[in-house]
């Protein structure tokens, strides 16, 4: 993310970045499914957790502003629920949101996020689930 921040900041763009949480789903690669929707150009890590049961992925979506990333977020929500009836999706959007890329992805799982059918809190996504 960082070369990425590098090269906004030289040719004026911006960037987005999404934080999943995604709850049990044993058998499926999260990230895995949600990088064959999208461009060749953007990016699905699977990110750590402190919850077996949770999957968390970071997107990374190259020269996309907000609007663009609304688009995304439309499939990504579709994708999510079929796949499961818990899960938190977030944005961020540099440099709107944050300037160095540990902000972004940390409003990305903190701000704002859409919520599953059955929903989440935030709580269950730090440590020891407080």
């Amino acid at each position: 993310m960082a070369y990425e921040k590098e090269r906004s900041e030289r040719h004026n763009r911006f960037f987005s970045v999404f934080g999943l949480a995604i709850a049990g789903l044993h058998a499926v690669d999260m990230a895995a499914e949600i990088r064959a929707e999208l461009r060749t150009s953007d990016y699905a890590l699977a990110l750590p957790s402190w919850e077996a049961s949770v999957q968390r992925v970071g997107i990374l979506l190259p020269e996309t502003d907000l609007v663009g990333a609304r688009t995304v977020r439309k499939r990504l929500l579709f994708l999510c629920s079929i796949k499961s009836e818990r899960f938190e999706l977030g944005l961020a959007v540099y440099p709107d949101d944050a300037t160095t890329p540990e902000q972004l992805l940390s409003r990305a799982f903190a701000t704002d996020p859409v919520f599953g059918a059955v929903g989440m809190t935030n709580a269950a996504f730090l440590p020891g689930g407080a």
